[in-house]
């Protein structure tokens, strides 16, 4: 199967590298200031919203997507649709570059941290196509697993892309698309279970699994060997798992609600909030996610103090922070928008 891009693959690489190579704006991120004794009401601290002034009109010119990934400059946005995957300018809101591959919705797209590899799921066949940004060529087609695959993850180093599907394996598979490792974590009662989520610790050292049923765990990637259940009981095929920047917490959205657990010790941090998204921010103190029961608004909690910063009016889609974690950026496939965390206010809103 041929993978192509649809400019010319000079000129698409010289977008490639006008959106790698912008300058963002700098300001102050989140911080969040250490407490010692945080209060016991501290998980019922009013917040206010700000009012919200967006400074660029809706532009319906680009269709209905699903994010994957911002590029490490935050100026372009990996997105798919039912047909291809492109990268959204996000300032114009316009694509700048296409990639023409047989994608669906229902199609899991991973982007390597290093912004050089593409994966992303055939489900009818469950396979999985590799491809090099660089000329959208497809590097190899990786079989193996035997049902519906469910995640893909790179490692922080770029080296290797774990895939994890509903036949319970995780496989492992080199920058070839070679198979070099696989192992069957369990969920309930030690039993195989069907593997819904995964996230790698920032160390490369730990995975953390969603199973079908049973408590979100803790594996050392080498040996295999469980560390710890977490908690939790089983999620959907939409649940994510995420380790913080600094792999002090691991957060997890499952079928009752997020969790957020510290990783040293397993102690829970926050449960029971009912959303479908989440997003640490680079400090890996704030976590943001979608209340549901509160007009899906984006709150911004500190997992230190134990308190809300900010309650932002958005929407319940897929979350984002900016690389200096001054902005925030939400979608739902309809809507698009970009907040100023510091001072509440809507930088911009764009419609899908």
């Amino acid at each position: 199967m041929k993978t192509k891009i649809v400019e010319h693959p000079v000129c698409f690489l010289l977008v490639l590298l006008m959106l790698t190579g912008c300058d963002v704006p700098q300001t102050s991120p989140v911080v969040a200031i250490a407490s010692a004794t945080p209060r016991a009401d501290a998980l019922n601290t009013p917040v206010v919203k700000a009012p919200a002034t967006a400074t660029i009109q809706p532009d319906c010119s680009v269709p209905y997507f699903e994010p994957v990934a911002l590029l490490s400059n935050d100026k372009g946005l990996l997105v798919k649709n039912e047909q291809k995957i492109f990268i959204v300018d996000t300032n114009s809101w316009k694509p700048v570059g296409t990639f023409e591959v047989p994608v669906a919705l229902d199609s899991v797209v991973a982007l390597s941290p290093d912004g050089r590899l593409l994966a992303f799921t055939h489900q009818q066949e469950n396979t999985i196509q590799l491809v090099n940004m660089e000329d959208g060529k497809v590097i190899n087609t990786l079989s193996g697993h035997t049902s519906l695959i469910t995640n893909l993850k790179f490692t922080p180093t770029s080296d290797k892309l774990l895939s994890s599907a509903h036949d319970g394996w995780v496989r492992v598979w080199d920058t070839h698309g070679n198979l070099i490792d696989s192992f069957q974590p369990t969920g309930a009662d030690n039993f195989p279970s069907e593997v819904l989520g995964m996230a790698i610790s920032p160390d490369g050292i730990m995975l953390a699994t969603i199973p079908f049923d049973g408590p979100v765990k803790l594996w050392e990637m080498r040996t295999h060997e469980e560390i710890r259940g977490m908690g939790g009981s089983g999620g959907y095929d939409t649940s994510d798992v995420a380790f913080s920047p600094d792999g002090e917490y691991l957060a997890s959205d499952l079928a009752t609600g997020l969790w957020v657990w510290r990783v040293s010790d397993g102690s829970l941090v926050l449960n029971g909030i009912n959303t479908m998204a989440f997003a640490f921010s680079p400090t890996g103190y704030v976590i943001a996610y979608s209340d549901i029961d509160q007009n899906s608004d984006l709150i911004l909690f500190s997992l230190d103090r134990l308190q809300s910063l900010h309650r932002l009016e958005g929407n319940n889609g897929w979350l984002t922070f900016f690389a200096d974690g001054s902005q925030l950026m939400s979608t739902n496939g309809m809507e698009t928008w970009i907040w100023q965390v510091d001072n509440e206010s809507l930088l911009s809103i764009a419609c899908n």
